[in-house]
């Protein structure tokens, strides 16, 4: 039987999330943010009591709130943004604090769909447009131009440069392009392809490497395509 996912571990998920993409002190503003408008607002909208009547919640009612996360289905995320405004008019909570828990809820939120595993609680529609190919922009151009992805501004380059590529890096690609390109090579237990091949398969290796030397900020001294290994499951 398939274990259904709770909105606790959508929010654990993107507790992970969070905090390897920002620095420790941003990261920690942004969970507890998450966490005061779960626990102390949109909750109140999905049948939650807290055990106690202080304005501020206590470590029981944290934890029980926590506890009420584990009970909800994931598909109660889909009317998330409208129980979070019936809560704000239930709460009669600011303006500003509006403004700022609705950012921080609507992050959440966007994360939420964007992730293959949050697919199945999508609507109809909005699964046919992510199995779909993208939408043909124009009848004019080639195709490299149309855009894949709905996000504002160029193309993010992540490649390795020439110039961030140390000689020793340099050494195993080019032994990389002999081994796949030679009409013998020793040990080889392939087919050769050609050159074209070899070049895409050679510019696909730099992309990884590039994205892991900008994400992980290793030693550039240290690159070698060893590299490749640590996206391994």
């Amino acid at each position: 039987m398939k274990q259904k996912i709770t909105v606790f571990d959508v929010y654990e998920l993107y507790v992970v999330y969070i905090n390897s993409i920002k620095s420790p002190k941003s990261a920690q503003n942004i969970i507890n943010q998450l966490r005061s408008v779960l626990l102390r607002v949109w909750l109140t909208e999905m049948g939650y009591q807290r055990i106690s009547q202080n304005p501020q919640m206590t470590k029981e009612d944290v934890q029980s709130a926590l506890s009420y996360l584990k009970q909800l289905e994931v598909d109660t995320l889909l009317n998330g943004r409208q129980t979070l405004q019936q809560a704000f008019a239930k709460l009669n909570v600011s303006k500003s604090s509006q403004s700022n828990y609705g950012s921080v809820f609507e992050k959440f939120l966007i994360w939420f769909e964007q992730q293959d595993w949050g697919l199945g609680c999508l609507s109809r529609s909005a699964k046919v447009k992510d199995e779909c190919s993208p939408i043909w922009k124009t009848h004019h151009g080639g195709i490299l131009n149309t855009p894949l992805m709905d996000r504002p501004g160029g193309v993010l380059k992540y490649g390795l440069t020439y110039k961030e590529i140390s000689s020793s890096l340099q050494r195993e690609l080019d032994n990389l392009y002999h081994y796949l390109t030679d009409s013998e090579y020793p040990g080889r237990v392939i087919e050769r392809v050609g050159e074209t091949t070899a070049k895409c398969y050679i510019q696909e290796v730099r992309l990884v490497l590039g994205w892991y030397y900008r994400y992980y900020r290793p030693s550039i001294s240290h690159q070698n395509l060893v590299w490749i290994y640590c996206f391994r499951g």
